[in-house]
C-alpha cells in the first residue's frame, strides 16, 4: 500500500508494524512535498512532485527496483503540477494536471535519453579556499593533486570547514542532474541533494578517517551504480597525538614520582617534627618536674625559714644585747628568703603566670630604700655602694615586687663578680615619661662573645673563676620582668673595666593597660607589711579563742606560743580537725596553712563559710605561695588575710588584733542597734535577715514567761548550738542574754509610753512572773530601778 501527502512525501504501509513509513530517501525524491500518485497498469507508480515526474518500480516486498525520473518542464512546460490531479484511463493512458494546464501521455511514448551519468569532484574549498589558490606549502599538506585526479586529502585540526564542489560532466543539462552523497563514518544514510544542487559541506569534523561516497543520476534520472569515492582524512589536535599522550604518560609518571616522593618527605618530616615534639614535650616534661621539685622545695624551705625568723624575732625582745649577731642572721635569712623567692619567680615566668601590677608612688623613695636594704651585702664584701638620684622626686607608675627583683639581682650580681674595694654606682633619671636606672659597678667586666647569652636561662657565666655561686636564673629573670614591665635592658661591658646595665621604664600611666594598674594601695607600704603603731600597747582580749591549723610541728608550736600570751589558742593538724574542734567549740579567729594533707586551708575556709554557724569566723591564711591567683583565690574562698611565708611575727599579731577589734567593733554595733531601735535593725546580707527574724521571734512570745532556748531554737528551725554561736558571732551575748536584751528594751519602750503603769504590769507583758527578779535584771542592764527610770523619764 502506498500514499503520498505534501507534508510527509512518499509513504510505504508497514503491515508488521502497522504503520507507515516515509520513502523519499529510498526512491531519492529530494524534497517532501508530493502532489500526486497512479498506479500504471503495468504496475508502476507514477507521482508528481515539486521538481519533477518520477516513474518506480517496487517488488512484492515493497523494495525499490526500479526509477526514473522526468523534469518538470519536459511534462507541463512552465506550468507546475496540482494537488492531487492525476490519473490513469482505461486505455493507459496516464493523465497529470497542473494549476493552468493538463498533459496526457503513454508510458511508451516517454523516450530515455541516452547518456551514463557519471560524478565527479570539481573542486575542494578550505574555509571557502580553493586548493588551487592556497599557498603552496598548506596545499601540499593537504594534498599533491588537485581535484578531479585527487583521491584523498589530509586536513589539519583547523582546517575542518571543507567544502566538496560536485560536477556530472553533463553540460546539455546539467540542472537536471541530481547528487547524492554520503561520509562514511560520519553519515548514517545518503543525502539527495535537490536539482542544481552542486555542492556539500562539512564543519566542525572530528578528527578520524572518513570515506566521501558520491553517485548522480542520468539524463533520465536514473541513479548510477558508479560512486566516486575521496578519502578525507582530518589530523588530530596535537594534544591528542601519540607525542602529546607519551607527554602525558611521561608527565603522569613524573607526577606520581613527585607526588611519592612528596608524601614520603612529608611523612618523614611529620615523623621528625613529631619526634621533636615529643623531645621538646618530654624536654618540658623534664624542666617542669625540675621546675616543680625546685617550687616544691622552696615552699618546704619557706616554713622553717619562717620559724628561724620568728625565733629570731623573739630572742631579739629576750637578749637585746645580741642585736648585732641578731642582725647577722637577719640579713643571711633575708638573702635566702630572696632566693627562693627568685626560684618562685622564675617558675612563673616559665609558666607565664608573671603578671605585672604598677601603682603610683614615689620611683625615688622607693630605689633609695631598695638600696638601703641592699647594702649591708656590698658592705660585707668591702664594695662601696653609691646612689645617684634627682633632687626632685620622681613618681609615676611602677611594680614595686618587679623592680625590687630587677634591682636585687643587678646589684647581687654587681657585687658577686667584683673585688674587694670595688665600687657599684646606681644612678636614676628620668627621660620624658621613662625612667633610667643604671648599675655601673668596677669588676672584671664580661666578654664580648659572651654578652649575647647573658640574658638566657641557666646561663651560670663565670661564677667558679670567681669562687662564688650561680643558679643562671637571675639576670634571664630580670630580662623577663623589665619585658613585662614594657620597657628595655641593655649591658655594655669591657673586659677589665667594669659593666654597665641600664634598664628603661615607662612611669606614665597611658603606657599601661588598665588591668595592669591598681589604684587602691600604697606603695611604700605592702599589705605584709603594714603594723599599727600602737600595736605594743594594745589592750589583750585574753577571752578571744584562736584556732591554728598547721602540718608543720616547729612552726605550730611557735605560732602556738607567740599567740599564748594574749589568746586562748586550740591547734590543729589539718583542715579536718580544725572544722570537728570548730563545730564543738567557740572560735573567735582562724589562722591556717594552705598547703595540709586531708584538707587544705582552701577547702577549710570554704566549708567554714558554707555553715552558718562559722561563716563570720575571720580567717588568716599562711601560705608559701606568692602568686596573685593563689592571693586571689584565697580571698574569693573567704579569707579575711593572707601572709606569705616566711613572715615578720609582728605582722601576724597586727594582724589577728586587728581582725578582732574589728569583730568586737562589729558586735558592739549590733547591741547598740538592738538597744537603739528593737525594730529596725540595720545589717547586711544575711546576718540582717537573721538578725531581724530573731528579733520578731522573741517580739512574739514577749510575753511569755516559758520561752527559752530550746523554743527558740524550734522557732528559729536550727540547732540550740548553732544558735548560740551564731547570735555569740554577731551581737557577743549569749541565747539567753539576747532574749533579755529584747525584754528588757521593750520594758523601757512601755515604761515610755505609759508612765502610769504599775512596775508589775510592765514585768508581766514583758515575760516575767516575779517583779523583783524583773526589777533586778532591769538595775543590771540599765543601772536603775524601773521606777528610778520613770523618774528619770519624767524629769526629762
Amino acid at each position: 500500500v502506498w500514499a503520498c501527502t505534501r507534508d510527509a512525501g512518499l509513504l510505504r504501509y508497514d503491515p508488521k508494524r502497522d504503520v507507515f513509513e516515509t520513502m523519499n530517501q529510498h526512491v531519492g525524491i529530494p524534497d517532501e512535498e508530493v502532489y500526486g500518485l497512479v498506479e500504471s497498469h503495468d504496475g508502476s507508480l507514477w507521482l508528481s512532485s515539486r521538481n519533477g515526474l518520477t516513474r518506480f518500480t517496487a517488488d512484492e516486498q515493497g523494495q525499490v527496483t526500479g526509477i526514473k525520473m522526468f523534469s518538470r518542464t519536459e511534462v507541463l512546460g512552465d506550468d507546475v503540477f496540482g494537488n492531487h490531479l492525476a490519473a490513469v484511463s482505461p486505455q493507459g493512458t496516464i493523465c497529470f494536471g497542473g494549476t493552468g494546464s493538463y498533459a496526457t501521455f503513454e508510458e511508451r511514448h516517454l523516450r530515455s535519453k541516452a547518456g551514463k551519468p557519471m560524478a565527479h569532484i570539481a573542486d575542494i574549498k578550505i574555509f571557502n579556499t580553493p586548493l588551487a589558490d592556497m599557498d603552496s606549502t598548506d596545499r601540499m599538506a593537504v594534498s599533491t593533486l588537485l581535484p578531479p585526479y585527487t583521491n584523498s586529502i589530509t586536513l589539519a585540526y583547523g582546517q575542518r570547514d571543507v567544502t566538496i564542489e560536485l560536477s556530472s560532466m553533463n553540460y546539455n543539462n546539467a540542472n537536471d542532474v541530481r547528487f547524492a552523497y554520503k561520509l562514511q563514518g560520519y553519515d548514517k544514510e545518503w543525502h539527495y541533494a535537490d536539482v542544481g544542487v552542486h555542492q556539500v559541506n562539512y564543519t566542525n569534523l572530528p578528527s578520524g578517517d572518513y570515506t566521501f561516497l558520491l553517485r548522480s543520476t542520468d539524463d533520465n534520472g536514473n541513479w548510477s551504480d558508479e560512486v566516486q569515492q575521496l578519502g578525507i582524512h582530518v589530523m588530530a589536535p596535537w594534544y591528542l597525538r601519540w607525542y602529546a599522550f607519551v607527554l602525558y604518560v611521561l608527565t603522569a609518571a613524573c607526577a606520581t614520582w613527585l607526588a611519592l616522593r612528596y608524601y614520603r618527605t612529608r611523612e618523614e618530616s611529620r615523623r621528625e617534627i613529631q619526634m621533636a615534639r615529643m623531645e621538646n614535650k618530654n624536654i618540658e616534661i623534664l624542666n617542669h618536674k625540675k621546675l616543680q621539685f625546685f617550687t616544691n622545695i622552696t615552699h618546704d624551705l619557706m616554713t622553717p625559714l619562717t620559724v628561724v625568723l620568728a625565733t629570731v624575732s623573739n630572742l631579739k625582745k629576750e637578749h637585746p644585747e645580741d642585736e648585732a649577731s641578731f642582725k647577722v642572721i637577719d640579713n643571711n635569712t633575708n638573702r635566702l628568703m630572696r632566693l627562693l623567692q627568685q626560684i618562685l619567680e622564675f617558675r612563673k615566668s616559665e609558666t607565664g603566670n608573671l603578671h605585672l601590677r604598677v601603682e603610683r608612688g614615689s620611683l625615688t623613695a622607693f630605689v633609695n630604700k631598695e638600696i638601703e636594704s641592699i647594702r649591708p651585702l656590698a658592705n660585707s664584701k668591702g664594695i662601696k655602694l653609691e646612689l645617684n638620684m634627682p633632687d626632685t622626686e620622681m613618681v609615676g607608675y611602677f611594680d614595686t615586687d618587679a623592680l625590687d627583683k630587677i634591682l636585687y639581682n643587678l646589684i647581687s650580681n654587681a657585687t658577686k663578680y667584683n673585688h674587694t674595694g670595688g665600687w657599684i654606682q646606681v644612678t636614676l633619671h628620668g627621660e620624658q615619661a621613662l625612667a633610667v636606672i643604671r648599675v655601673s659597678d668596677s669588676g672584671e667586666g664580661i666578654a664580648n662573645d659572651k654578652l649575647s647569652s647573658l640574658f638566657t636561662r641557666f646561663y651560670e657565666g663565670e661564677h667558679r673563676r670567681f669562687n662564688t655561686y650561680g643558679t643562671g636564673i637571675g639576670l634571664s629573670l630580670v630580662k623577663d620582668l623589665v619585658t613585662l614591665h614594657h620597657g628595655s635592658v641593655r649591658v655594655e661591658s669591657e673586659r677589665g673595666k667594669g659593666s654597665t646595665f641600664t634598664v628603661t621604664i615607662p612611669i606614665n600611666k597611658e603606657a599601661y593597660q588598665v588591668d595592669e594598674i591598681d589604684d587602691s594601695t600604697s606603695l611604700m607600704l605592702t599589705h605584709d607589711e603594714a603594723q599599727p603603731a600602737s600595736y605594743a600597747g594594745n589592750k589583750r582580749d585574753k577571752e578571744a579563742t584562736i584556732l591554728v591549723v598547721e602540718d608543720n610541728e616547729d612552726l605550730l608550736r611557735m605560732i602556738e606560743r607567740l599567740l599564748s600570751n594574749d589568746y586562748r589558742v586550740l591547734t590543729a593538724y589539718n583542715g579536718q580537725e580544725a572544722l570537728e574542734i570548730a563545730n564543738h567549740d567557740t572560735i573567735d579567729l582562724i589562722v591556717t596553712d594552705i598547703m595540709m594533707p586531708v584538707m587544705d586551708g582552701m577547702e577549710l575556709t570554704r566549708r567554714l563559710r558554707e555553715d552558718k554557724r562559722l561563716e563570720n569566723c575571720p580567717v588568716i591564711m599562711l601560705t608559701a605561695k606568692r602568686d596573685d591567683e593563689d592571693r586571689e583565690t584565697a580571698y574569693h574562698v573567704g579569707a579575711n588575710a593572707y601572709i606569705t611565708k616566711p613572715f615578720n611575727t609582728s605582722v601576724l599579731m597586727a594582724r589577728v588584733q586587728n581582725l578582732l577589734q574589728q569583730r568586737q567593733k562589729n558586735t558592739q554595733e549590733v547591741s547598740e542597734m538592738l538597744f537603739g531601735n528593737v525594730k529596725d535593725v540595720k545589717l547586711s546580707g544575711s546576718d540582717q535577715d537573721f538578725i531581724k527574724q530573731c528579733i520578731a521571734v522573741v517580739q512574739r512570745h514577749l510575753n511569755d514567761a516559758s520561752f527559752d532556748l530550746p523554743a527558740f531554737a524550734e522557732e528559729m528551725s536550727t540547732s540550740k548550738s548553732t544558735l548560740y554561736k551564731k547570735l555569740r558571732a554577731l551581737t557577743g551575748k549569749s541565747t539567753s542574754g539576747f532574749i533579755r536584751s529584747i525584754r528588757m528594751q521593750a520594758a523601757c519602750e512601755l515604761l515610755k509610753q505609759n508612765p502610769q503603769a504599775l512596775i508589775s504590769e510592765v514585768a508581766y507583758a514583758v515575760g516575767y512572773n516575779d517583779p523583783k527578779y524583773f526589777s533586778s535584771c532591769f538595775k543590771k542592764d540599765f543601772g536603775c530601778l524601773p521606777s528610778e527610770y520613770l523618774d528619770q523619764a519624767g524629769q526629762a
